[in-house]
């Protein structure tokens, strides 16, 4: 295990990484995937199984920790997702294996409905993404789909998402890098409020800039020009 630490005024940053264990799982990876674990992943992967982050202040935790997962919680135990074809699939999986699939309770929930637009095709992506980031204190996970579906023709090797409440999927404009540095700096803390476009905001039901804001306020004045740069970004778009 290696471990890091930096400090920016009275504010401590720690964070430790397990050793790699990328080389044991990388062929049930790509048999589970049906493709190789996109390149951003395994540069990540080969270097720390996952990433935790813990932040405090003259000695007392901000109470923010936050585990970025290895690869077998990031997998589930390295179980197969299901796609569900239509209503009639949905209906069978409810009285069949729905508490077995990966993820039920945690990314995408046990009390789904099929009542709105587009209801099925939203949980078909939950089912089959994978776990990043478990949100402390909140019903939310930031997850990794690594088969997006095509968008205006253009194919994705994956799509960083936001699940909230088990129930609504928001995509997040940022790829792994990016948002591996900033879970080094700013751990689960809203920060990526400020990588949801206008149109998920909505169905979010949410003002993107006061929820970064309100989010990363735990960091007071330490982290000013890094939050106001992101608190920019979510009341822009850009």
């Amino acid at each position: 295990m290696s471990r890091e630490a930096e400090t920016h005024g009275s504010l401590s940053i720690d964070r430790e990484r397990l050793p790699p264990r990328l080389a044991e799982h990388v062929q049930t990876i790509e048999k589970l995937l049906k493709k190789p674990l996109p390149e951003h992943f395994t540069a990540f992967y080969s270097t720390s199984d996952g990433l935790t982050y813990s932040a405090s202040r003259g000695g007392s935790s901000l109470g923010i920790d936050a585990t970025l997962c290895g690869l077998e919680a990031m997998f589930d135990g390295f179980k197969r997702h299901v796609q569900l074809r239509n209503e009639e699939a949905f209906d069978d999986f409810q009285g069949g294996d729905m508490y077995d699939a990966p993820f039920c309770g945690t990314i995408w929930s046990e009390d789904f409905g099929l009542e709105e637009k587009g209801a099925l095709t939203r949980l078909n992506t939950m089912l089959r993404s994978k776990l990043l980031v478990s949100v402390p204190g909140a019903p939310d996970a930031l997850v990794v789909d690594f088969a997006p579906k095509l968008k205006k023709g253009v194919a994705k090797e994956y799509e960083i998402l936001l699940v909230s409440s088990g129930n609504d999927v928001a995509l997040l404009d940022l790829d792994f890098p990016t948002f591996v540095r900033h879970f080094e700096r700013f751990g689960a803390t809203g920060w990526y409020y400020a990588f949801v476009g206008a149109k998920s905001a909505r169905v979010l039901n949410i003002g993107l800039a006061a929820t970064v804001k309100n989010g990363m306020s735990v960091f007071g004045p330490d982290l000013a020009q890094e939050i106001a740069a992101l608190v920019t970004r979510a009341g822009t778009g850009t």
